[in-house]
């Protein structure tokens, strides 16, 4: 029994003729044997449309599986299946046609491990074999009596990887072979902030959507969302993601002020916003990304003697945690800010880390330092739906 049907491309109409020869059944069981008859098969069926129409164009097609001698009963992702892919591959190269395979298959009746290695075994000796054409590449279940809808995505997140083998291979040019990382990374050392691995990270593996099982997952790519990602990452938890339905910012931190400053009633905000002065210029550091910091110094004014006072006591919880204020009089504040009367203020407290900075930059930052830390984000990925396990642990 033999698959024939037409494709279309750009230069026309092509003969696909693809022999199904279940070994044992409609062939003979030697894997041989049945890769002859299936060359046989297809290279009259070429012939022939050459006498009908000289010159069409054919694609030479393969679909041989062996079959269970106890039930009768197909077989997939079997060695024989397999090999046969790479000996009609190479057939068909020495022919001069392209080839047509079978892609993802599997006799499992569910997305179970049988189908996973079913389906990755005849799926990439279908890759290997040179395919120029494959069908059921993906949800095929039950020896193609059925369609899984978990499987087709499975087998899509696995092309993925197939694409990247067979699309871009190895890289030998200049900046594959990494020398300039050798010469900054001394013996002993580490390559994760490597000028190479800034300039490469984001390419240089492929990352399924499917494989890994995250811990933590963040919903929400704005600034706090993106911080959370880099301090869980950097504090050693490597198996977190962040999801955002859109683009990073694309949220109330596109518009955010940007403003820093540390005085607060609060001390504990207080001590916070000193971290973060800091942590800005650490994580512009790790992503060589900037965050657009500019410290251009600020001033609280004292109007009257109460507000005087509690400014003093503001500076010195300030000076106990270790941040730099100090009073200047109303005629320094004219000074540094001319459109100010200082007639109207009794003094004012001069903060040297206040300023502002770019909230979009300071987000990527945060995002580009996270993935350094063996963290990931996705963008354009909405969460539709959360449910908790009954252990306490969240499906999202």
């Amino acid at each position: 029994m033999s698959e024939a049907i037409q494709v279309y491309s750009s230069r026309g109409q092509a003969m696909v003729v693809t022999p199904f020869i279940l070994t044992g059944a409609m062939g003979p069981v030697s894997t041989a044997a049945s890769v002859a008859q299936a060359v046989a098969e297809s290279m009259m069926c070429c012939a022939f449309a050459q006498l009908v129409r000289p010159g069409a164009p054919f694609v030479m097609g393969n679909f041989l599986s062996s079959m269970s001698l106890k039930s009768g009963a197909p077989t997939f992702g079997m060695p024989e299946p397999v090999l046969s892919n790479y000996v009609i591959g190479q057939m068909a190269r020495r022919l001069g046609l392209p080839l047509r395979c079978g892609g993802s298959l599997t006799a499992s009746k569910i997305e179970d491990a049988q189908a996973a290695y079913e389906s990755a075994d005849s799926m990439h000796s279908t890759m290997l074999a040179g395919s120029n054409y494959t069908l059921h590449a993906a949800g095929w279940l039950e020896g193609g009596l059925s369609t899984g809808f978990e499987k087709l995505i499975m087998d899509a997140d696995r092309l993925g990887s197939y694409q990247k083998f067979l699309g871009q291979g190895l890289d030998l040019g200049p900046d594959a072979f990494a020398r300039d990382a050798y010469e900054q990374v001394a013996p002993g050392g580490h390559f994760l902030g490597s000028d190479h691995t800034m300039r490469n990270y984001q390419t240089a593996f492929y990352e399924p959507k499917l494989s890994d099982h995250a811990k933590v997952v963040v919903i929400g790519g704005g600034v706090v969302g993106c911080s959370i990602l880099f301090h869980l990452a950097k504090f050693g938890w490597k198996d977190v993601i962040l999801l955002e339905r859109d683009e990073l910012t694309s949220g109330s931190s596109w518009h955010a002020a940007g403003q820093i400053h540390t005085i607060s009633s609060d001390p504990n905000i207080s001590r916070l916003q000193g971290y973060t002065i800091d942590l800005y210029k650490e994580i512009e550091e790790t992503s060589g990304h900037s965050v657009g910091l500019h410290m251009t110094g600020g001033f609280y004014l004292a109007s009257n003697k109460e507000w005087y006072d509690y400014l003093k006591r503001e500076r010195s919880k300030a000076r106990y945690m270790g941040l730099h204020q100090e009073f200047i009089s109303p005629a320094e504040v004219a000074e540094r800010h001319p459109l100010i009367d200082p007639k109207h203020y009794y003094a004012a407290l001069w903060d040297d880390q206040d300023g502002d900075l770019d909230p979009s930059g300071a987000t990527y930052a945060f995002a580009k330092s996270a993935r350094v830390h063996g963290a990931q984000y996705l963008t354009h990925t909405p969460v539709t739906a959360t449910t908790q396990r009954a252990d306490g642990s969240w499906d999202v």
